[in-house]
């Protein structure tokens, strides 16, 4: 059992590290693509000027069609996009963090000795290892959090991409 668990907490360790500081990496990005989640200030001045210019061309004799609209650029990609990717990326990595400590909780109470002597104590370590078992720690939990981990970095990647297409524009 010592070393089963062993194996376990160095997985778990290995996850939370991770987790940590990709967390960081993704908050720092969102902390920077909030801004463009902002309304645009020049919006109302963009209108006015707008309205300006239909007058202008109105009252000129110019060839232009008067009712035709000023095209004005459009952000794409639209930042909700690369957004929701990372708050999803940010929430899947606290996620994994958060069950990372609860099963590493979770194995410390199972080492744990209880104060049982004999075959009192020999049963309680057999019932916890059958729960072991049952809640499937090693084969469903632990196997997907890095898989999530992975999700996570993939949204991340995509978001990224984005980003960078905004940015570039």
């Amino acid at each position: 059992d010592g070393q089963f668990v062993g194996n376990l907490r160095d997985e778990l360790d290995s996850d939370l590290i991770f987790a940590g500081l990709f967390s960081a990496v993704v908050t720092a990005f969102l902390m920077e693509s909030y801004n463009f989640l902002q309304p645009n200030q020049n919006e109302p001045i963009v209108d006015v000027l707008q309205s300006i210019l239909h007058e202008l061309q109105t009252n000129s004799n110019s060839t232009t069609n008067p009712n035709s609209p000023v095209e004005i650029e459009t952000a794409w990609p639209d930042p909700r996009i690369y957004n929701i990717l990372w708050f999803t990326a940010l929430a899947t990595s606290l996620f994994v963090a958060l069950f990372s400590i609860l099963i590493k909780q979770w194995l410390r109470e199972y080492c744990r000795w209880s104060e049982a002597h004999g075959q009192d104590a020999i049963r309680i370590q057999e019932m916890r290892h059958q729960e072991l078992l049952d809640w499937g720690v090693k084969f469903n939990v632990i196997v997907i959090l890095p898989f999530m981990l992975q999700a996570s970095v993939i949204l991340f990647v995509v978001g990224l991409v984005f980003f960078l297409l905004q940015v570039d524009r």
